[in-house]
């Protein structure tokens, strides 16, 4: 514990200074400016909307496939049955 009447010495304070210097250096460096900050949130607003329209495409696509898939079964089943039909009145 040091007493009252403790001078640092240069060294003590030089090695003080330097751990500051340090230290501002770094919390200096992980500042960001405001309007870059504004401008990033921006940016990123806009790659979200991005996204989500990309997926709200993929999924409308997606359910136009699902639908003509069905409709190509359907259509071969009907298709099968009318062929069916046809031999079984021209016999």
């Amino acid at each position: 514990m040091p007493s009252a009447d403790d001078d640092m010495s240069l060294r003590e304070i030089a090695r003080t200074l330097s751990d500051f210097r340090q230290e501002f250096r770094s919390q200096v460096a992980q500042l960001v400016r405001a309007d870059v900050y504004r401008a990033e949130q921006a940016a990123d607003r806009a790659r979200l909307a991005t996204l989500e329209k990309a997926d709200e495409r993929r999924d409308t696509d997606a359910g136009a496939n699902r639908r003509l898939v069905i409709g190509s079964f359907i259509a071969a089943a009907l298709s099968f049955i009318g062929s069916l039909l046809l031999v079984a009145l021209t016999r």
